[in-house]
């Protein structure tokens, strides 16, 4: 915000879990069925293509991205469920 006046947009981009390589370093690599279900890296892409091609006048300061199918609520849920 502090270069606005400058005409210099930025913006937080919180993209959650992403398939991607990087998964098979886990302890407990993620499963292909998992890895569907989740933020894909053309979606993070295609997010960043639009709010780089806003209008000038126009930033969007924040984006939290996250898939439907959000494996940490996913697993509190059946922890609950379990007790």
């Amino acid at each position: 915000m502090q270069e606005c006046v400058n005409g210099i947009r930025s913006c937080v981009f919180l993209p959650g879990e992403v398939a991607t390589p990087i998964l098979d370093q886990r302890p407990n690599p993620v499963g292909l069925e998992e890895r569907a279900r989740m933020v894909q890296p053309q979606d993070c892409a295609d997010l960043i293509l639009y709010i780089a091609l806003l209008p000038k006048r126009l930033t969007m300061n924040e984006v939290m991205l996250s898939p439907t199918w959000n494996r940490a609520y996913v697993a509190a849920i059946r922890q609950l469920s379990s007790l």
